[in-house]
């Protein structure tokens, strides 16, 4: 057994040295403000970049600006070598909020726009700024776009592309006409349009408190298929919120939605202080974690103290949004979360760290204001590694993807050649630098010995289910929500097992097959 622990504790070891390694360094900018927006990676390796940018034809950039903000998109190939770039605005101001890959494999964008019919923008705004959503190809040429906005003001938020072959298109809006037929609740709602695969609109709804409400993910539940809202609101339990918090102040409001837009499932979590941040990731079990930040110390739904100003708060909750267990990160100063990703065994975690080694942070900051990246145990959220990144001055948010074992960061640096930062700016404003980190653990190629995760459908079932891709297993286990074990199945030598579940009721079950588990919907 010692020698067991010790070998692991070399390997953790071992792993936290390899991710030490930057790689790959370079930036995107003009000579003037350049802020990172969202990534893609695409299919084929290479990735999208979409930096928002009132630069000019100078830096990575050779067109003008269409107007005072464009949404500037570079495409790399997986050896980081530019393909294309090219801008998409009007006259006005575009920030690109969301890139996703359509069902046809194409490619939607979607930014906020102030533009009218200008530029290369061929729809106008109906108000002060409103959703412009675009599908684009792989050489970035444009297939069609499409506005969606009220008379008031309407900030885009997410794009989620459904299994049907919907689009969903997640807007923060405190105005009720146009392109909106839904009720206006409060300040500001959640509002979402479910649009077809060319964009046109098949239903808007919204949903909201009495006060001002701000939609932050859109997520699709894995084992329904349930498009799942989550954002902030001021005063929970009214409008269609039909669910209270512990504590008076600003929370987070999670919940699905069946087929037409209706509220399924909800709930309300918080501290009384997340503040217009919360993002969201589902692993194969069902079971999800929430990441927002928090300033209260113990209140409401959180019962561990925090280190120090702002902190990043995990929660984990179960398939009805209960809260099962929650971590905190953050050291003396202010730790503030950015974006969260899981591969179903480990979570990566990105926050913004002004903080000294204090708390449960062990690398100080390099400037002002560093990229702090975690690595966390998807199961319980315990830590594996941690890692600073940052230049001399302020890195202020960033994005990144995953390739093979590496993870490269799209960091919004103000800061000059110092610290990690190898390379100076196109010029003293903020551009986007983008960094190789080596990885070695919880990535998809990090364990060979691991067992791959069986396969179940259709799933939600009535009838009967397919249980296939189970390598060596014997048996499944199949667990009523209590977590008692209703019945032992045994598992066929040709890798398909044909099961029944008609005998069962409506509700979720889990299923598992050696170290595997999956979530059984019963409908």
């Amino acid at each position: 057994m010692k020698k067991y622990i010790l070998l692991l504790l070399l390997g953790l070891t071992f792993v936290q040295l390899r991710a030490q390694s930057l790689s790959y360094q370079s930036h995107i900018g003009t000579n003037g403000y350049d802020i990172v927006g969202a990534v893609l990676h695409l299919p084929d390796g290479s990735y999208i970049v979409a930096s928002n940018t009132d630069g000019d034809a100078t830096g990575l950039k050779t067109t003008p600006s269409f107007g005072s903000m464009d949404g500037w998109l570079l495409r790399f190939d997986a050896n980081h070598q530019l393909l294309w770039e090219k801008p998409f605005g009007g006259s006005g101001f575009e920030l690109v909020k969301d890139m996703q890959l359509a069902s046809d494999q194409q490619i939607l964008v979607l930014l906020t726009s102030t533009s009218p019919i200008s530029g290369n923008k061929t729809v106008g705004t109906k108000g002060g700024h409103d959703a412009w959503l675009l599908k684009i190809d792989w050489d970035g040429n444009i297939i069609w776009q499409q506005d969606y906005g009220t008379t008031m003001g309407d900030r885009a938020c997410k794009i989620l592309v459904h299994p049907d072959e919907s689009i969903y298109v997640g807007v923060i809006s405190n105005g009720q006409d146009e392109d909106r037929s839904a009720p206006l609740f409060g300040e500001a709602d959640f509002w979402l349009l479910k649009l077809n695969s060319a964009g046109q609109k098949i239903w808007d709804r919204a949903y909201g408190s009495n006060a001002q409400d701000e939609l932050t993910a859109l997520q699709l539940e894995p084992y329904t298929n349930r498009v799942v809202l989550l954002g902030t609101v001021g005063n929970a339990g009214n409008g269609n919120m039909n669910c209270s918090c512990l504590v008076y102040g600003t929370n987070c409001w999670i919940f699905s939605l069946d087929d037409n837009g209706a509220i399924y499932n909800q709930a309300c979590l918080g501290s009384g202080w997340q503040l217009n941040y919360a993002s969201l990731v589902f692993l194969t079990d069902g079971t999800s974690w929430l990441a927002t930040n928090t300033f209260s110390g113990i209140s409401g739904n959180q019962t561990l103290p925090n280190f120090g100003n702002w902190d990043t708060w995990l929660l984990h909750l179960d398939v009805n949004f209960q809260l099962i267990d929650q971590k905190i990160f953050g050291g003396t100063s202010t730790d503030y979360p950015m974006s969260i990703q899981t591969n179903g065994q480990v979570l990566q975690l990105v926050t913004l760290s002004s903080s000294p080694v204090s708390g449960n942070k062990t690398q100080s900051c390099r400037g002002a204001l560093d990229i702090w990246y975690l690595m966390l145990n998807a199961a319980d959220g315990e830590l594996i590694m941690q890692r600073t990144i940052g230049g001399s001055q302020n890195e202020n948010a960033a994005v990144f993807i995953n390739q093979g074992n590496n993870t490269r960061f799209f960091i919004e640096s103000a800061s000059p050649q110092g610290g990690d930062k190898t390379l100076n700016n196109y010029t003293s404003i903020e551009d986007v630098w983008c960094v190789t980190m080596a990885s070695t653990l919880g990535l998809d190629e990090q364990n060979s010995n691991a067992s791959p995760i069986f396969s179940l459908y259709p799933n939600p079932s009535s009838e009967s289910i397919e249980i296939e891709n189970y390598s060596n297993a014997k048996e499944a286990l199949l667990y009523d929500p209590t977590g008692k074990v209703l019945q032992r199945i045994a598992l066929q030598d040709a890798q398909a097992t044909h099961f029944v579940v008609s005998h069962l009721t409506f509700g979720i079950y889990l299923l598992k097959v050696g170290d595997q588990k999956r979530s059984l919907v019963i409908e």
